[in-house]
């Protein structure tokens, strides 16, 4: 049985289960708290990755936050309402895309896009720091006690 975790910075990659049987926890960090996790994922044989405005960024004078992931439309930071985007999927390449292609959409618009892509599920963290979650990942998400979280979005329930 081949077995292992690779955190590369907002980017993991499980490769089956963990040595035990069990499923790898991926831990999503909360964008406003360093040392605190929004909730963690259950994954084997997955990319778990995230794009957030808390990574890369400067605030200016007056408390704005801006961020490196950029609106095509206008070259600047993408204002979304979101803090950040987690990706669950069979392909790190897809997901690292997806993950910043969602952020700078939207929420709303990102659940249109992502239900071209079967099986690949996400975590939306709004300004608010609410956690808006696909079904898919019913089973295989925990949000931490302090932050309100709901399912939304895509029409079925792809198992991962």
């Amino acid at each position: 049985m081949r077995s292992a975790l690779a955190n590369l910075g907002g980017n993991v990659a499980a490769l089956g289960c963990k040595p035990d049987g069990s499923l790898w926890q991926v831990g999503i960090r909360h964008p406003r708290e360093k040392r605190r996790l929004i909730g963690k994922v259950a994954v084997a044989d997955k990319a778990v990755i995230t794009s957030g405005d808390d990574q890369r960024f400067f605030l200016d004078g007056s408390g704005t936050r801006h961020h490196h992931l950029l609106d095509p439309a206008t070259g600047y930071p993408a204002v979304t309402g979101l803090a950040s985007v987690t990706v669950v999927a069979d392909d790190g390449t897809l997901a690292d895309a997806l993950s910043t292609i969602l952020f700078v959409a939207g929420m709303e618009k990102g659940i249109g896009l992502l239900e071209q892509f079967p099986g690949t599920e996400a975590v939306f963290v709004d300004s608010g720091i609410q956690v808006h979650v696909t079904p898919g990942l019913r089973d295989y998400f925990q949000a931490d006690s302090r932050v309100e979280m709901q399912f939304i979005g895509k029409k079925e329930a792809h198992q991962i």
